[in-house]
């Protein structure tokens, strides 16, 4: 196991489907593949688009209702 492994990317609440999706491109590309999202939109297209290369990452994302119960999981 790499260490890059144990490494949580966390967007809360993010609203941009672009922002999104560069996350996860901009993961990939520095070896990180741990998404975490808090409360998002529904991925739409433009996030799958901008994350080109990277749609593991995102389609791999976890997602949480709030930061509380993100952390809770991530304890257990």
């Amino acid at each position: 196991m790499k260490w890059k492994d144990n490494v949580d990317f966390i967007l809360v609440e993010p609203s941009e489907q672009g922002n999104i999706g560069a996350s996860a491109r901009v993961m990939k590309n520095m070896g990180f593949n741990s998404l975490v999202l808090i409360n998002p939109p529904q991925i739409s297209d433009d996030a799958i688009c901008v994350a080109h290369g990277a749609e593991d990452v995102l389609t791999g994302a976890k997602v949480f209702k709030d930061l509380t119960e993100a952390v809770r999981c991530a304890s257990l």
